[in-house]
Parts: C-alpha cells; sequence; structure tokens
C-alpha cells in the first residue's frame, strides 16, 4: 500500500517532469495555473499535492488526464497508484463529483466549520 506522503512524491515528481519537458520555469507555470512560485516548489518537492482544482488546471495545461500524475515508472512497466480513501471520503468523492466549483467552496468551508466545532 503506498502512503499519502508516497504519493505526494510521486505527483511531484510527475509534475516537474512535465514543466521540465516543456522548458517552463515554476515561475511561469505558477502565473499559468494561478498560484504562487512557492507552492509549484512544494508540490514538486511532495511537501504538499495539488487539491482537485489545480490539478485539474495542471491535466489540462498539459493536456492529460489527472490520472498520469499517479504513474510511478518502472524498467518497463507504469504502475497507476491511486490514493487510497476510506469508503466514506469515497461516498464524499462521488456526492460532489457533479456540482460547481462555487458549491464545492461551500461544502468545504461546512466541513471546516463542522471539524473546527469539535
Amino acid at each position: 500500500m503506498v502512503d499519502n506522503k508516497e504519493v505526494k512524491r510521486i505527483i511531484g515528481r510527475n509534475l516537474k517532469k512535465l514543466r521540465l519537458s516543456r522548458k517552463e520555469t515554476s515561475t511561469e507555470l505558477a502565473k499559468v495555473i494561478g498560484v504562487s512560485q512557492s507552492t509549484i516548489s512544494d508540490w514538486e518537492t511532495g511537501k504538499t499535492a495539488p487539491r482537485s482544482g489545480p490539478l485539474q488546471k495542471l491535466a489540462d495545461h498539459y493536456s492529460i488526464p489527472i490520472s498520469d500524475f499517479y504513474i510511478v515508472s518502472g524498467d518497463k512497466v507504469k504502475n497507476v497508484v491511486q490514493p487510497t480513501l476510506s469508503p466514506y471520503q469515497l461516498e464524499v468523492a462521488e456526492a460532489v463529483k457533479d456540482v460547481s466549483e462555487d458549491e464545492l467552496n461551500k461544502i468545504i468551508s461546512y466541513i471546516n466549520f463542522l471539524k473546527s466545532q469539535r
């Protein structure tokens, strides 16, 4: 099983390879995606991973499916790493897949509110 830290590193490595293959600077990519250069750096080093919105922007920018960010290249085999989600997380992901970005932001705000009430 691949843990969350390893998934972040995999995404970061793949992002950096894509960016360098296009001869883009992290500053240029940050402007296109609408984030700071330090955020790009955090993603590429595996410190953090892009959330779904920025990840989709990256996929669109590079004209690839999101799943390509999860590919681990071996000698001859490419394995796709799927982040491990609990059944509840899968249910939430399924429930929000057809909502607008504005609705998703409201949902996230509500979740953060609920967590703050613990």
